[in-house]
């Protein structure tokens, strides 16, 4: 949901386009008219994507991608997402092998549609 009051209301109820979302849902305010919103879907027994959607002050779905993979389990964590100068840095534990990585990876900003 999105707040035009501090927080006061949240009228505008965000329904981004998932398949099968697991949640651990991050965001990072980007500008007054937009914002970056990052979360797990669920592709596979063993797979899951990152999802990246930036949305406008309306709550329009300006911008959709796949930023990342990971696996599923609670082992994964949450990503973290911030916004920097023209850029968004992820922060994600990826699962390899029984293995745990924190990767980390710079997303260009998309255009303003």
């Amino acid at each position: 949901a999105l707040s035009h009051d501090g927080g006061e209301s949240f009228p505008t109820v965000v329904e981004l386009p998932s398949d099968r979302p697991l949640g651990r849902v991050a965001t990072a305010h980007l500008d007054d008219a937009r914002r970056a919103i990052i979360w797990l879907d669920q592709t596979g027994a063993a797979t899951a994507d990152i999802q990246l959607a930036i949305i406008d002050a309306e709550g329009s779905v300006q911008h959709q991608t796949v930023v990342a993979s990971t696996v599923p389990t609670r082992r994964s964590g949450f990503p973290q997402l911030i916004a920097h100068a023209q850029s968004l840095v992820l922060a994600w534990t990826d699962v390899h092998r029984g293995d745990l990585r924190v990767r980390v990876k710079s997303i260009p900003l998309p255009p303003e549609a």
